[in-house]
């Protein structure tokens, strides 16, 4: 029983361990995508402050407007340097756990099927065993009531010379057994209940923590869509104002800041999936896939 519950911690931990890594990787990832809009991002911002200052010259702008804009852009610096910070961290849990940083792709990363059922989680199986154990324990104590038997056997030659063979039984009975196992026996049936008190309060943690995960799966799988449709729809807006402005309806900023938002939006397009995979790769490091041990 106990080498069974060392194989499921161990199983557990490289479970927990797969999701972390899984987890570093895809942030990774999204950091570099995120530091590739940045620069176009910084790219747009350089545009758009060349046209003002054009517009400037022909007093159709006021000097504050590029000055927020050239204020606007700093947030990109800003935000470029919590990348590095972050990226920096991935990179040494990574070596740290790998020996180095892999060039991978990272596959798709699945939700696992769960029933509902937590006695197909690694936490409740665990505790299982646990309660296993405490029975073993109180059927060794309840031995200690019961009489041992004892044979001995001898063969050689007597002092005659004659060979001979002499065979002893033996009994014994614990007199003393009741004073001196029953509390121990007690105390290995009250060691059974709270193991299995422990289980169903582990049963009701894991239940509530996969709900949640759950919950939040769904979230962020709603939020991608959203994200998608309105960089989308930003993608149209944008094409029918560059449309405008060669028609001479509209001024160039205007599409470069729809351009602009739309960097914005894939940017958090980018965050969300990577927040989407680590969130699901700790619900998955939960359930026991395959066969039990």
């Amino acid at each position: 029983v106990e080498s069974r519950k060392n194989k499921l911690l161990g199983d557990y931990a490289f479970a927990a361990m797969k999701a972390k890594m899984i987890t570093a990787l895809a942030n990774l990832d999204s950091i570099k995508k995120q530091e590739k809009l940045l620069d176009q991002q910084s790219a747009l911002f350089g545009s758009e402050i060349a046209s003002l200052k054009g517009s400037i010259v022909a007093n159709q702008v006021g000097i504050s407007q590029m000055t927020m804009r050239e204020a606007d852009s700093t947030d990109i610096e800003i935000m470029r340097a919590e990348l590095v910070e972050e990226k920096h961290e991935i990179m040494l849990m990574l070596t740290n756990m790998l020996g180095e940083v892999p060039e991978v792709n990272l596959p798709a990363v699945e939700m696992v099927n769960w029933t509902g059922n937590p006695e197909q989680t690694y936490p409740v199986v665990i505790s299982e065993q646990d309660i296993q154990m405490a029975h073993k324990d109180v059927d060794l104590r309840e031995l200690e009531f019961n009489p041992n038997f004892e044979v001995q056997a001898n063969y050689g030659r007597m002092n005659g010379g004659d060979k001979a063979g002499t065979i002893m039984v033996g009994l014994s009975i614990p007199l003393w057994a009741s004073e001196s196992q029953k509390p121990r026996l007690a105390g290995a049936k009250s060691a059974v209940n709270v193991a299995q008190s422990d289980q169903e309060n582990i049963k009701r943690q894991t239940i509530e923590r996969l709900d949640h995960l759950k919950a939040q799966i769904e979230a962020s799988a709603r939020k991608i869509k959203l994200l998608k449709h309105k960089v989308s729809l930003l993608g149209s807006s944008s094409g029918a104002q560059i449309r405008e402005y060669e028609a001479g309806k509209a001024d160039f900023t205007m599409p470069l800041k729809t351009k602009r938002d739309m960097l914005s939006v894939r940017y958090q397009l980018v965050a969300e999936h990577a927040k989407h995979i680590a969130i699901v790769s700790d619900f998955n490091r939960y359930i026991i896939q395959g066969e039990r041990p």
